[in-house]
C-alpha cells in the first residue's frame, strides 16, 4: 500500500503553513522564572551553589553544591507532575526543557522529559485519529445531502468538481482511519479504534475495515484466564505495524508543523516501505521547508547577537542544529555565544564580590564575531 495516500494533495501548502507557525512561535519571548514558589527558590539556592562551587575546591562547597542540585531536580519533577496532572503537557515539557539547562546530565529529568514526549505524542496520534474520523463524518453527512438536492436542482459543474475532489479525500481519509484503528488496538486504546473504525466503514463498507473489526471484538472478550497467571509480553510490532505507525506520525507531523518529526518519519518510512515517487517528493517538499526555515532563523539570531541579545540567539542557534546537527554556521555561533555567556556570569560573580558602594558600573562584552 503506499504510504502517501493519506498525504492530502495541498502537502505544500501545508508545509509552508507551518513554517509560517514555527517561525511565529520561535519569536515568543521564553520563561525567564519558573511559576512554582519551591522550584524558584531552589533554582537560586542551586545557581548561588555552582557560583560558590566553582570558586571554592573544599569538600563542603561541593557537598553543598550536590545537595542544591539534587533539592533543585526534586522541586522540578514535583512541578512537573503538578503540570501533568492539570493536564498542561506543553508547560511540563517547557519546564523540563529549563531544568535541563541548568542541569544536562540529569538522567531522571532526561527521563522524565522522555516520559512526557512519549504521552504527548499518543495523544496527539488519538486526536489526530478523531478528527479524521469527524471530518470523514462531515464529508459523508455533506455527500449524502448533495446527492439527495442534485435532482432537484440544474447541474453544477463547480461543485461536482468540488464533490470529486472530496470523494478522493474521503478515500484517502478512510485507509489513515483504517491505519489509525490498528494503531489504537496495538495500544489497546478500543474506544479509538471503535471510533474510526466505523467512519472508515462508512467510507467504504464493513468488508473495508473487517479484519480490524474481529480483533476489536476479540480484544472486548473478557479473559477467561484466572487472574494469578500472568499476561504474556507484547511481541514486537510486525513490519506491517511499523509502517502503520510511521504512516500516522508522518501525517501527525505534517498537521503540527512539526518539520523535524516529519522528516524523521520520511526516512523511516523510505527504509520501511522503499523510495516511492510520492514519498520523494514528500521528502524534497520537507526538506526544502526545513531550509527555508533555517535560512530564517539564521538570519533572525545574528540580528538578536548583534543587539546583544545573546540568549535568545543561542537558542535559535540550538533550534538550527536540532533540525541539521550538520550546520557548522550555527555550531560555530553557538560556540561563541556559550563563551559570552559564560564570560557575563563570570563577570557577574565577581562583581557580587565588591561592595555596592565601590564598584563601578558593569560593563557587557562586546560579542564576538559571527561565522557568516
Amino acid at each position: 500500500m503506499n504510504a502517501c495516500r493519506m498525504i492530502p494533495y495541498r502537502t505544500r501548502f501545508v508545509l509552508l503553513l507551518s513554517l509560517g507557525l514555527l517561525s511565529a512561535c520561535a519569536l515568543l519571548p521564553p520563561s525567564a522564572q519558573p511559576e512554582d514558589s519551591r522550584l524558584r527558590t531552589a533554582l537560586e539556592k542551586y545557581t548561588s551553589a555552582k557560583s560558590t562551587g566553582t570558586r571554592d575546591a573544599d569538600s563542603t562547597a561541593r557537598e553543598h553544591l550536590a545537595r542544591a542540585r539534587l533539592n533543585y531536580i526534586d522541586a522540578a519533577l514535583d512541578a512537573t507532575a503538578q503540570h501533568r496532572q492539570a493536564g498542561e503537557w506543553f508547560q511540563a515539557l517547557q519546564l523540563l526543557d529549563a531544568s535541563l539547562k541548568q542541569a544536562p546530565d540529569s538522567q531522571q529529568l532526561s527521563d522524565a522529559r522522555a516520559q512526557i514526549e512519549s504521552e504527548i505524542a499518543a495523544r496527539l496520534r488519538s486526536n489526530d485519529c478523531r478528527l479524521g474520523a469527524a471530518r470523514a463524518r462531515y464529508l459523508s453527512d455533506k455527500a449524502g445531502l448533495l446527492e439527495q438536492r442534485a435532482p432537484l436542482e440544474s447541474k453544477d459543474y463547480l461543485q461536482d468538481w468540488k464533490s470529486k475532489r472530496e470523494r478522493e479525500e474521503l478515500d484517502q481519509l478512510a485507509v489513515q482511519l483504517r491505519d489509525c484503528a490498528g494503531a489504537a488496538l496495538d495500544d489497546n486504546q478500543l474506544s479509538v479504534a471503535e471510533e474510526t473504525l466505523a467512519a472508515a466503514a462508512r467510507i467504504n463498507g464493513a468488508e473495508f475495515v473487517a479484519a480490524e473489526n474481529q480483533r476489536l471484538k476479540q480484544l472486548r472478550k473478557p479473559a477467561t484466564k484466572p487472574a494469578t497467571v500472568q499476561a504474556p509480553k507484547r511481541a514486537a510490532d510486525s513490519p506491517q505495524q511499523r509502517i502503520r505507525k510511521a504512516r500516522i506520525a508522518l501525517q501527525s507531523a505534517i498537521t503540527r508543523g512539526d518539520l523535524r518529526q516529519a522528516k524523521t518519519r520520511i526516512v523511516e518510512l523510505r527504509q520501511l516501505e522503499g523510495d516511492s515517487p510520492q514519498l520523494l517528493e514528500l521528502d524534497k517538499a520537507v526538506s526544502d521547508a526545513i531550509a527555508a526555515y533555517i535560512a530564517e532563523t539564521h538570519e533572525r539570531a545574528n540580528a538578536l547577537y548583534r543587539q546583544q541579545q545573546i540568549e535568545q540567539a543561542r537558542d535559535l542557534w540550538q533550534k538550527i542544529l536540532e533540525l541539521d546537527p550538520e550546520d557548522i554556521q550555527a555550531r560555530a555561533n553557538l560556540e561563541r555565544a556559550e563563551r559570552v555567556l559564560k564570560k557575563l556570569e563570570e563577570l557577574q560573580s565577581d562583581t557580587l564580590e565588591i561592595a555596592p558602594t565601590t564598584s563601578p558600573p558593569m560593563l557587557r562584552p562586546a560579542p564576538q564575531p559571527l561565522v557568516q
